[in-house]
C-alpha cells in the first residue's frame, strides 16, 4: 500500500548492539557525533585524534581502539605500520625522499623491470 503524500518516512533504527542509551536513535547519534542513516553509521571523524595504527586498527589519544574502515589506498592493502613496508620506506627516505615523475630514478626503473618480468602477455610500457 502506498503511503499518502506528505507522510513522514520510517526512521532508521540503530541495531541493539549499537544502542547504548535510551531515546531516539537519531538524537542519540547526534549527541555522540554519529548519525544513523539507513544501514550505516557515519562517524564525525573530527572528534577523533588518532595517534597510532597497527595492521587494520588505529588508536586515538584516549587509547580507544578502532577498526580502520577509512584507510587510504596503501593501508587498505598492507595495514598500518607493516614492518616490511616501514623498513623499505625508511631505507628509501635515507636515499631520496621524493621526485617528480618528470625524472627517472632507479627504484622506478627496477619496478618497471619487475612488472615486465611478472606480467603475463607482452608488456611493452610502464607509466608512473
Amino acid at each position: 500500500m502506498a503511503k499518502p503524500v506528505g507522510e513522514a518516512p520510517t526512521r532508521p533504527q540503530v541495531p541493539p548492539d549499537l544502542a547504548d542509551a535510551p531515546g531516539d536513535p537519531l538524537a542519540r547519534g547526534r549527541e555522540r557525533g554519529t548519525r544513523a542513516t539507513g544501514l550505516r553509521i557515519q562517524v564525525d571523524h573530527r572528534r577523533r585524534v588518532l595517534v597510532r595504527g597497527e595492521g587494520a586498527h588505529v588508536w586515538d589519544d584516549q587509547d580507544n581502539k578502532y577498526l580502520d574502515c577509512f584507510g587510504g589506498v596503501l593501508t587498505v592493502c598492507v595495514g598500518h605500520a607493516h614492518p616490511q613496508v616501514t623498513e623499505a620506506v625508511v631505507n628509501q627516505i635515507k636515499i631520496l625522499q621524493h621526485t617528480s615523475t618528470l625524472y627517472a630514478n632507479k627504484p622506478q626503473s627496477d619496478l618497471a623491470e619487475k612488472l615486465y618480468q611478472i606480467t603475463p602477455g607482452p608488456l611493452k610500457k610502464s607509466f608512473f
